[in-house]
């Protein structure tokens, strides 16, 4: 009887564990498939599509671009070395339309173009609202020129939006273009993570020398080192003149210094010219920041960008929560404003007609130097936190605790640039389908 019990005991035991071991096998299996879904794993550029079908590359006749794959080819193309140097030069300088949303999520994107293989080419969408590419991943935290096209030389980039993205890069990092110089950005957005260990990291480019970029906004997190902008890491550092028109950020920017909410860092470029001994090319017009900016050593920290050097900044606002150890060099529009001219252009009004609310804070665990914000401003610096010439520098500032946004929109006086609105905050009115997300936290939760 002893013996039957056990047998019967043991054979229930055998059948549990072996219900069991289906029930897990099925359920690991199951779950592994669905993680593996939606895991990236390998890379577009081994994925690419043979050939581009449609179009011969020219400004007339675009190659047209629906896929994932065949964007991977001109990724391809770009980073190979299995193709001659004049079918390179050919897809490197050609015009290309996007004509349809594009998913990346499914492989490690590669950058489009190198320091070593520059693109020049013309990426553009042809409908006013742009299409979107979504799901873009790049992984190299050790690399530099990370973004859609990784390094631009010359050619232009056109109502593209990137959401979803989550890019990991070291210098030059960008939602749109990791570095640029002679190129042209305009009607473009990320609404996505971006990230750099190092320097020089922007919502839209990390780097922009001698650009043009208009009517961009970002709204994703841009993080990392030092130099980082909502909209541009660092704008300008070389001849040739670099602005910014109406575009605006408001994601959250943080990082260890020099962080500004459209652009890190503005060096601007001074050329000699008669009668007068020097001309200013570079500035941002008609841009604001609505996001927070948290930095963790706060050298320098501006509403509209950190440092600014030789550059024009008018008719910007900036409205949000900043927050800072040990901060040097802090103001509502420019961390640190200097100018190197001489002669007649010593006295320019390198701020004009800007604003900061009164709702911007600034919290600080040491007060430092150079800081002229805090809570409601005071004095006469506020909108720039270091000063260097300290006089004619300014003019036509505010902020809300003795202006309104009536006021405002009546001083800058374009319509065609910015709607009017009675109590919220002014808009740009240039980028059709512009969504705003205008939430502040001002206690930095």
């Amino acid at each position: 009887m002893v013996k039957s019990s056990n047998a019967l005991l043991n054979y229930i035991m055998v059948v549990l564990l072996l219900v069991i071991t289906l029930v897990f096998t099925f359920t690991v299996d199951d779950n592994m498939e669905y993680r593996e879904s939606q895991a990236v794993s390998g890379y577009w550029i081994d994925h690419h599509a043979a050939s581009l079908n449609e179009g011969s590359g020219t400004e007339y006749s675009p190659y047209v671009i629906t896929t994932a794959e065949q964007l991977a080819l001109v990724s391809y193309i770009m980073n190979t070395t299995n193709i001659d140097n004049n079918s390179r030069n050919h897809y490197a300088t050609a015009y290309y339309e996007i004509a349809a949303d594009i998913d990346l999520s499914a492989h490690y994107w590669t950058p489009i173009g190198t320091s070593e293989r520059p693109f020049s080419g013309h990426i553009n969408s042809l409908i006013t609202g742009g299409y979107v590419i979504y799901g873009l991943t790049i992984a190299s935290k050790d690399s530099n020129y990370q973004g859609l096209v990784g390094y631009m030389s010359g050619g232009s980039i056109a109502k593209i939006g990137i959401e979803g993205c989550d890019i990991l890069g070291n210098a030059e990092v960008g939602a749109i273009v990791g570095y640029a110089e002679n190129t042209t950005i305009e009607q473009c957005y990320n609404a996505g993570t971006i990230e750099g260990s190092g320097f020089h990291i922007g919502g839209i480019v990390g780097q922009a020398s001698s650009c043009i970029i208009r009517n961009c906004y970002n709204s994703g997190t841009v993080s990392g080192g030092s130099i980082l902008g909502g909209i541009v890491g660092l704008a300008g550092g070389r001849s040739g003149e670099t602005r910014i028109y109406t575009c605006y950020n408001s994601g959250t920017i943080s990082g260890d210094s020099n962080l500004g909410g459209i652009a890190g860092s503005m060096l601007g470029d001074i050329e000699p010219i008669s009668p007068d001994p020097y001309y200013i090319n570079d500035g941002i017009y008609s841009c604001f920041n609505v996001g927070n900016i948290i930095s963790t050593l706060s050298t320098r920290i501006g509403g509209i960008v950190s440092n600014c050097n030789n550059a024009f900044i008018e008719n910007c606002y900036a409205f949000g929560y900043m927050e800072g150890l040990d901060t040097d060099s802090c103001g509502g529009i420019v961390g640190s404003l200097t100018y190197s001219g001489q002669g007649a252009y010593y006295k320019l009004d390198l701020i004009t007609n800007c604003m900061y609310t009164e709702n911007m804070y600034l919290y600080a665990t040491d007060t430092g130097e150079n800081v002229y914000l805090t809570g409601i401003a005071q004095g006469t610096q506020d909108q720039a936190g270091k000063v260097e010439p300290s006089n004619f520098i300014i003019s036509n500032f505010y902020n809300m605790s003795n202006f309104t946004w009536n006021t405002l929109y009546s001083q800058w006086n374009n319509s065609s640039v910015w709607t009017q609105y009675t109590t919220d905050f002014p808009k740009l009115s240039d980028i059709a389908n512009r969504t705003y997300n205008l939430f502040v936290d001002v206690d930095g939760d």
